[in-house]
This record gives structure tokens, C-alpha cells and sequence, in this order.
């Protein structure tokens, strides 16, 4: 994560990385240490992601209606325990903090309520609980969550060095380069596989919200939003109305770049929500830019209602198909044409991977032939190879038969030559006692023969004398 303002030291410290659109609604954000790596954990946004300013109404439930600061369920945590490092970001009503686990000797970092309202605490302990229960590799680990003395609710996580999906992906310099980051979108993928079928949404997924670590760790943060799905306790958000001007009226929870349309038009989301975002995860590593950009939230709103993005196949031709394929499954406006988890879409991811056919891709005769021959590449090098030398072997042999076959014929020639020679001598020395014998000598002579001439003259010779 990027500083955007305090001290200076080596490394950004990034608790995750807080999103642009947290910052824009937080008022005097203010962030750690300036670096290009980032020590990351959970964004400290507690301000439902709205997308404007508006109204926002609760659906009736006594957790939602409790009073701030009222968490007697989390246990009261002794602020000794841990040794605090710096501030590593702020939001608008939070704030994270690096520091030093003193029981166990670990790092950590912390996220902690400053203020808000009630919604902004249910909102933190839904974030608390869902992210707690959620045990996968790819999905941030809460180490401790409670309250401290004075009723403050926190919860501590494990820190992570690394960089945002996004800072990856814009520091690639080609496709190339950015298809090296599939791994991390795989896992990001069997990520929210796992939370679908714990019956949780993400609802924010993005690629700020993917942290890929110095070792090819890669965990998804942020589940400020995250919604489950058998609990019908849920801030409800009105549909928002574009104006002329581009004005929004009332909210939506998410962030519009990477959100389906139903989102956008404040309908009621389940895991195909987060399928689209996937496809739209993935758009962004083949792309290298968001598949929807406008100068204000309220243009790319309306994009996503609206419209399309533009194809991958316009924006990036050279796109593996089977890649671009399962974007547009992914992203299809319609929710049932879409994967119905995120665990369909990580098996089509997978099978790529392994060069196998992926489902959502219609493969024509050629693209079926050029995967053959790079999947048996080997083999094909080995057939070429031996075709090769059978057919070099084949040209010396036909070449060695033709050469012998002109010597045998040439030493027939010479034979008939000496043949017809003979019996044209014979011809001649029986010609004056015998011409009849004579000219039957001559008819034993070889067709096309050279001494043709010489037997004609013989021939000639009996009717001379006998006229």
C-alpha cells in the first residue's frame, strides 16, 4: 500500500490497503509509513462502501438496533497484551495498528472502532464473526477478537507482507507478465469458493482486496460487507436513482467497477454477486485496467447499468480464449447465465491450468489442433524427427535403386549392342549362299536396335540380285 501522507519509514504498512472509494467518503484519511510493500491484514473502512450520500434503511433486528459501544458478548481483552507498533491506517470511523502480540511473540495487526453509529458497530461485528468463522488459507486469519477496558471493540489478525492485487497487476509490463498472477486469482476464487459454501458473500471483491505476499501467499481482506446468507438481519439499501447531472440518489453497498448490475440497482445479491466480480477480477489481470472506468462513481454506476463492458477480444486480442470465455460466463448481465458459485468458476480456472478444455469455451477445429500439438509437443518432435529421417532414408534408397537401375540398363543395351553386332557379321557371311537364311537372321535383331541401318543394306541386297 501506497502512504499518502505521515512519516517516513522503509516499508507501507497496509492492514489492507484502504480502498479509493473509502477514502474518498473518510474524511482526513490519513495513512502509515511511505513504501512500495505493504504489511497487510484487514481494511479498516467501517463505512459500508457507499457509493453516495444517501439513505439507508434497516431491516427490523434487535442486533442491529443495539447500542454503540454495547459488545458484552466479546470478551474484555487487557490492552498489555500487546505492544503497539504505529498507526498503520485510519478510515473514517477506524483505524489499524500494527503490533506485537506479547503472549505469543508475534506480530499483528489490529483493527479498532474509533466512532460511529450503531450501523457502523453491527457492521463491525458482523465483519468480526464472518471473518472469524471463515478458516481457508486464502482468507485473512482473526488471531483475537474483543473489547478493550473502556468497551471499545477490536479485533487483532495476522500481518502480511506483500502487495494488492492491483499495484501487481500495473507494475506488470505485459500480458505475459500479468497471466503469471492467474495463481493468485485461482486462489482468490477456491477462496470464495469455501465462503459459499459456508453460506457467505463478499460483496466488495476486488482487486485492493487481494493481497498477494513477498511469497505467493495470496488472501482475500475486507469483509466489512460480507453478507450470510442464511441470516435475514441486513442493512437494506435503496436502489439508486440517476438524475440528470449524473447525481445519485440513495446508496449502494460495494464498489461500482467490479459490481454486477443487480448490485448497482440496490436488488438483493447471492453468490453470483461475487462470480461477476471474479469475472472481473480476471478482466482486470488480462486487460490491465478495471472493465469499467468513468470520471466520476456516478458515470461508472451507470455503465454498469447500462451496458457491457467492452470485449476483451477488442481490448486484448492476444487473450488466451479459454480465459476470456470464462470472464464473459462470469460477467454475464444475466445472474443465471453465470457460474452459480464461485466453486464452478475455480474448476474452469484449474482445468486451464492444467491445459485441459474448459466448458465455457467453444473450441473451433484449429484451436482443438494447436492445443493437441503444444500438449504433445514431445511427441510431436519425436514423430517429426523420425519422419524425417525415414523420409531421408527413403529418398538415399530410391535414389540407390534409380542409380542401379540405370546401370543394369545400360549394361542391357551394351549386351543387345553386342548381340545385334554378331548377328548382323553372320547375316552378311550367309547373305550370298543363303539369303533367305540371311534375312531371317536379321529378323532375330533387337527392336530399335543401333545396327538397324546395316540390316536394312543386308536386306536390300537378295532382291538386288535377283533382279
Amino acid at each position: 500500500m501506497r502512504d499518502e501522507g505521515g512519516s517516513g519509514t522503509e516499508e507501507t504498512l497496509a492492514a489492507p490497503a484502504v480502498s479509493a472509494s473509502s477514502q474518498k467518503l473518510a474524511q482526513g484519511t490519513t495513512r502509515g509509513a511511505n513504501d512500495e510493500d505493504a504489511i497487510i491484514a484487514i481494511e479498516p473502512t467501517i463505512d459500508a462502501r457507499v457509493v453516495s450520500v444517501g439513505t439507508i434503511t434497516r431491516a427490523s433486528s434487535p442486533s442491529l438496533s443495539q447500542p454503540a459501544g454495547d459488545h458484552d458478548d466479546l470478551p474484555v481483552v487487557d490492552p498489555s497484551n500487546y505492544q503497539i507498533v504505529k498507526e498503520l491506517a485510519r478510515g473514517g470511523m477506524g483505524r489499524i495498528l500494527e503490533a506485537r502480540d506479547l503472549r505469543l511473540g508475534r506480530p499483528v495487526a489490529i483493527k479498532e472502532v474509533l466512532h460511529g453509529d450503531d450501523s457502523a458497530r453491527a457492521r463491525f461485528d458482523r465483519e468480526v464473526r464472518i471473518t472469524a468463522r471463515l478458516q481457508h488459507p486464502a482468507i485473512v486469519h482473526v488471531t483475537e477478537a474483543g473489547q478493550w477496558p473502556s468497551g471499545q471493540p477490536f479485533f487483532a489478525m495476522k500481518l502480511i507482507r506483500g502487495k494488492p492485487l492491483d499495484q501487481k497487476i500495473s507494475a506488470a509490463k505485459d500480458l505475459g507478465e500479468r497471466l503469471s498472477l492467474l495463481t493468485a486469482v485461482t486462489a482468490v476464487t477456491e477462496a470464495l469458493a469455501y465462503a459459499h459454501s459456508q453460506s457467505v458473500i463478499h460483496r466488495d471483491l476486488k482487486p485492493a482486496n487481494v493481497l498477494v505476499g513477498d511469497f505467493g501467499e495470496t488472501v482475500v481482506i475486507d469483509w466489512g460487507i460480507a453478507k450470510d446468507l442464511k441470516d435475514t438481519e441486513e442493512i437494506v439499501s435503496i436502489a439508486p436513482r440517476i438524475t440528470e447531472g449524473a447525481t445519485i440518489e440513495g446508496s449502494v453497498i460495494g464498489t461500482p467497477s467490479y459490481m454486477p448490475p443487480e448490485q448497482a440497482s440496490g436488488a438483493r445479491v447471492d453468490e453470483r454477486a461475487d462470480v461477476y466480480a471474479l469475472g472481473a477480477l480476471l478482466y482486470q489481470l488480462l486487460a490491465g485496467v478495471p472493465p469499467y472506468v468513468g470520471r466520476t462513481t456516478a458515470e461508472v454506476l451507470s455503465k454498469v447499468l447500462d451496458e457491457a463492458p467492452p470485449p476483451l477480444s477488442t481490448v486484448v486480442p492476444d487473450a488466451p480464449a479459454d480465459l476470456v470465455a470464462i470472464v464473459e460466463k462470469a460477467m454475464a448481465r444475466v445472474p443465471a447465465q453465470r457460474f452459480p458459485t464461485a466453486n464452478e468458476m475455480a474448476v474452469e480456472l484449474k482445468r486451464f491450468q492444467q491445459g485441459q478444455l474448459v466448458k465455457s469455451h467453444d473450441y473451433t477445429t484449429r484451436e482443438l489442433l494447436v492445443r493437441w500439438i503444444r500438449r504433445n509437443r514431445a511427441a510431436v518432435a519425436v514423430g517429426s524427427i523420425a519422419f524425417a529421417t525415414l523420409a531421408v532414408v527413403a529418398i538415399v534408397g530410391m535414389l540407390k535403386i534409380l542409380s542401379e537401375s540405370g546401370r543394369a540398363d545400360a549394361e542391357e543395351v551394351q549386351v543387345r549392342a553386342q548381340a545385334d553386332s554378331g548377328m548382323i557379321s553372320q547375316a552378311r557371311s550367309t547373305l550370298l549362299t543363303d539369303p533367305t537364311e540371311a534375312v531371317a537372321i536379321l529378323k532375330r535383331l533387337f527392336p530399335g536396335t543401333a545396327e538397324l541401318r546395316a540390316a536394312r543394306m543386308i536386306a536390300a541386297r537378295p532382291r538386288r540380285s535377283a533382279s
